[in-house]
């Protein structure tokens, strides 16, 4: 399901739009960000909607937490999976 890896980008998009979602909601519901590791926040509505969902390079930037009163919308984070 993860775009940051070598998996081919068409089969996790596929992926994707097949489940693995909360019910009823689709690949451009998500507004996706990579963790930065800072403190910044940002607010997302439906324009946001999709960013990152379809091409990693695609996130919204510099945004460790994402927000929104748009409950069509659906937040993620991509973080890593490695403890130091």
């Amino acid at each position: 399901m993860g775009l940051a890896i070598r998996d081919d980008p068409v089969a996790v998009v596929e992926n994707r739009r097949r489940g693995g979602w909360p019910p009823r909601r689709r690949p451009g519901d998500f507004v996706f960000t990579c963790q930065m590791h800072g403190r910044g926040v940002r607010v997302v509505d439906a324009s946001d909607r999709g960013t990152g969902a379809f091409a990693y390079n695609q996130p919204v930037p510099e945004a460790d937490i994402l927000v929104t009163a748009d409950t069509s919308i659906v937040l993620a984070i991509l973080t890593a999976d490695c403890l130091r």
